[in-house]
């Protein structure tokens, strides 16, 4: 009962810390890891741009949350999180509580991935569906009626489809794991072997955990990045500066505020 009415400063500052870190809040600068580092390196050019808020803002308006939700994801990743998380090594040496915390996380994050990866390898839930070619993979998507981030679930007249995207990190995590199981699915269909072939699947495992990233609603900017650098690409100076503006102005726009939103719920 002191120990609650009189907390030490020690306790006091550990459970502003997990405040901060059960809520994603917690300052990328003080992380020490490669992927908050260049979370940190985008803040600090955002704020050194003051005169271009207005593009900065309109690509990268959160940076701080996801970086630190995708590090959650990863704690919880096995493997990745060993080799990316500096902490997470920190905390496994360090021994006591912190070793006894990485562990759990580890075992959590190796059920999880146990479960969904064999989902995803049983094309029963989808990620970025990594198994499709990255030239044309939206039109291709499209004309499969297939959406990222789904639990697919076979029915009498083909798929029936449920979007899992907006529950992060838990989203993420499902994501990764379904991506993980497709690509496991894949190199033990293959006829062929090789260091070069687990490479290769290694490489569309990561780039597929950039597409889940960029996919996430706190992380639309990404999305709307590479849609305007294909446009940038496809069209003239001025047709591409009308389309811009556009998608710039309505950015402003409440969605329940645009035209057919109200009554166009699918």
């Amino acid at each position: 009962a002191n120990r609650i009415a009189n907390p030490s400063q020690d306790a006091t500052k550990a459970a502003y810390e997990n405040a901060l870190y059960v809520t994603y809040q917690t300052k990328l600068k003080n992380k020490n890891d490669v992927i908050s580092d260049f979370g940190n390196l985008l803040i600090k050019f955002k704020s050194s741009a003051p005169g271009a808020d207005f593009i900065t803002n309109y690509y990268l308006p959160f940076i701080q949350t996801p970086t630190n939700i995708l590090t959650f994801t990863l704690e919880r990743t096995p493997g990745f999180n060993y080799v990316f998380l500096k902490k997470y090594r920190e905390d496994l040496a360090a021994g006591g509580a912190r070793a006894d915390m990485a562990k759990a996380k580890m075992a959590l994050g190796a059920m999880f991935y146990s479960t969904f990866a064999t989902m995803g390898y049983n094309g029963f839930t989808a990620g970025s569906d990594v198994g499709l070619t990255y030239k044309g993979k939206g039109i291709t998507k499209e004309a499969l009626n297939l959406q990222g981030k789904t639990v697919r679930i076979p029915t009498a007249d083909g798929v029936t489809q449920f979007n899992y995207g907006g529950l992060d990190p838990i989203s993420q995590g499902i994501a990764m794991a379904s991506d993980l199981g497709k690509v496991i699915h894949t190199i033990s269909n293959e006829d062929s072997e090789g260091f070069e072939l687990y490479l290769a699947h290694v490489l569309e495992f990561t780039a597929a955990i950039g597409e889940n990233l960029a996919d996430s609603s706190y992380l639309s900017g990404v999305g709307k990045f590479m849609d305007d650098y294909q446009k940038f690409s496809n069209y003239d100076l001025l047709k591409f500066a009308k389309v811009w503006g556009a998608n710039y102005a309505s950015s402003f726009v409440p969605a329940i505020a645009r035209p057919g939103t109200i009554f166009n719920w699918s």
